[in-house]
């Protein structure tokens, strides 16, 4: 199943995984992924943003911005290349994460784990 990051005028909408609730991201990496998502679904969408557009959409400020940011990045939800103050990105497909999640999920309620 292909992704397909587009928005919806019809619908006022864009698509979203819902394996996007499952991964354990704290809600400020959750928002600012989400407007990601969204961002990347305007066809008019400029090729760069920066900090200071994400943070005035999100409501956060633009240092907690970049944590998130880099927690995205280091989660492989998404690959960003910053020049300057703008950036560009990719979103990951977050298949790969919801299995490590899941993985984990089973490991832990799983009695102890593995055994030695």
């Amino acid at each position: 199943m292909k992704a397909q990051w587009s928005y919806d005028l019809a619908q006022n909408s864009f698509p979203l995984p819902h394996e996007a609730f499952e991964l354990g991201l704290e809600q400020g990496a959750l928002l600012v992924y989400v407007y990601l998502v969204y961002h990347k679904s305007l066809k008019h969408s400029p090729a760069k943003l920066s900090c200071a557009i994400v943070s005035k959409a999100v409501g956060l400020c633009e240092k907690t911005v970049r944590r998130h940011l880099r927690t995205l990045a280091n989660s492989d939800f998404i690959r960003m290349e910053c020049v300057g103050k703008s950036f560009s990105y990719t979103l990951c497909p977050i298949r790969n994460n919801v299995k490590k999640r899941r993985d984990v999920d089973l490991f832990s309620t799983h009695e102890g784990g593995l055994s030695a």
